[in-house]
């Protein structure tokens, strides 16, 4: 049950004369005692915790946060926005807050919604071993076919056998290409060493990795130097599915942006192109992709990665545009959170 005992016993600024009373606090306390969620409930107006349930208890580890700041319990000030991600207690959860008023004053409820997982352990486990198989049985035919080809190629005996045989190569190649891009799914796990980097000098290492128009479509707009403690390779792989992403999703319209900001985040910004609401819910589904030349794995590999590295990636779209989110989680965490 809900412990708000501390609510009236060790902080006498909290007093039934000055704030709601008890019968209310008791309602309002079972009200969100059984809801399987962190809720904070803090004064609108001074941000100071009032009430939590059993569930912020355990995240706080029993710290009681009630007469607290809000921004000094979570560790930062709320972000904008209903719906936004925010790092509490090593976990990433979408807040939903709620104004309310009661015996005439305004108060927030705050409910930590835990981010679920695009694909849980075993679920992976029994992608990985599928794609295995997979591999094995569409490889050896495949090398098999190229040994033809290169020996046919050897013989060719006129100009349009030696077109058809370069176009049934490259028809080759990009197969090995569609398996290779399965095969990373076979090493999720791999190369997580951490270490000390520079967010802002990462993008500006990825960016330099494109060629052409495609670099050229791409603005920083701004680059807040920090220093983060992570896996760079697991991030730069997840910035450069990002934004390879936006690039082939851009049509005619140039204008890609990049920005790293003070709160280890990176927006990347793909101007005249928007997600419908209903499209959010699937696009980081494996295979979902509207192009003939590609497996529509990229968005599931980042979200995979990011998950595994502890960051989080969320979608925010309008009719203009669509921003994708790169949050890393902050080397340090709040003061009430440890």
């Amino acid at each position: 049950m809900l412990q708000m005992t501390t609510f009236i016993d060790k902080r006498e600024v909290f007093d039934t004369e000055t704030h709601v009373g008890n019968e209310l606090l008791n309602t309002l306390g079972l009200i969100i005692s059984d809801v399987p969620d962190p809720i904070f409930i803090a004064e609108k107006r001074s941000g100071t915790v009032v009430l939590v349930n059993e569930f912020a208890l355990e995240r706080l580890f029993g710290l009681d946060p009630v007469g607290l700041q809000l921004h000094d319990v979570l560790g930062r000030d709320l972000p904008p926005g209903n719906r936004s991600s925010i790092y509490f207690s090593n976990r990433w959860y979408t807040l939903d807050i709620r104004s309310f008023t009661l015996n005439k004053k305004s108060y927030l409820k705050i409910r930590l919604k835990e981010k679920a997982g695009l694909l849980g352990a075993e679920s992976l486990k029994s992608m990985q071993n599928m794609i295995s198989v997979l591999l094995h049985r569409f490889r050896s035919p495949l090398t098999g076919m190229m040994g033809f080809v290169d020996i046919l190629t050897l013989d060719h005996r006129n100009t349009r056998s030696e077109k058809h045989l370069s176009n049934l190569e490259n028809g080759i190649d990009y197969l090995y290409e569609m398996l290779d891009e399965l095969e990373y799914f076979l090493n999720l796990d791999s190369l997580s060493r951490t270490s000390d980097f520079d967010p802002a000098e990462l993008v500006d290492e990825i960016l330099n990795s494109f060629h052409g128009q495609d670099k050229d479509r791409v603005k920083i707009l701004n680059q807040d130097h920090q220093t983060l403690s992570s896996c760079k390779i697991k991030v730069g792989k997840i910035l450069s599915l990002l934004i390879d992403n936006a690039i082939r999703h851009s049509g005619n319209h140039p204008d890609i942006t990049v920005s790293v900001d003070s709160s280890s985040s990176v927006h990347i910004t793909n101007h005249g192109y928007s997600i419908s609401e209903e499209d959010k819910e699937w696009i980081f589904q494996p295979f979902t992709t509207t192009a003939a030349d590609r497996m529509g794995n990229g968005l599931t590999i980042a979200q995979i990665l990011s998950a595994n590295i502890g960051a989080s990636i969320d979608l925010k779209t309008d009719e203009k545009s669509t921003t994708f989110i790169l949050m890393l989680p902050p080397n340090k965490k709040g003061p009430n959170v440890n």
